[in-house]
């Protein structure tokens, strides 16, 4: 083997090992974009649960309102509630935003509420 076949092949196995690790370092950022997302999501979720607790519960009112979250700051919510076709049973959609104020990311969940048990 001469010295320059040597150098070539040092050559191509540097840049399988630089083509390598920039794989390995785009799929990282990849994993730690969707590990944030799902996290976000997660935390809207457990509030937007807490939330339509606390109405199920009696501690916020059955009607149409909005506001932040305390405990967590860039995360706000809406309440809107519909009556129904049946008697005494409204329809209480809960949705928490969070993210950009031009595009935010939201949930939404609905829960029914007789008003004879309020």
């Amino acid at each position: 083997m001469t010295r320059g076949a040597a150098l070539v092949e040092a050559l191509v196995a540097l840049v399988i090992v630089v083509v390598l690790a920039a794989s390995a370092g785009s799929a990282a950022v990849v994993s730690l974009r969707a590990d944030s997302i799902a996290a976000r999501q997660s935390r809207a979720s457990v509030l937007l649960e807490q939330l339509l607790e606390r109405v199920a519960c009696g501690e916020l009112q059955v009607e149409s309102d909005d506001g932040e979250f305390d405990e967590l700051a860039g995360y706000s919510w809406t309440l809107e509630v519909d009556s129904t076709d049946q008697i005494d049973l409204d329809a209480v959609t809960a949705t928490v935003y969070w993210g950009n104020d031009d595009e935010p990311e939201t949930l939404s969940a609905t829960r029914w509420l007789y008003r004879g048990l309020r």
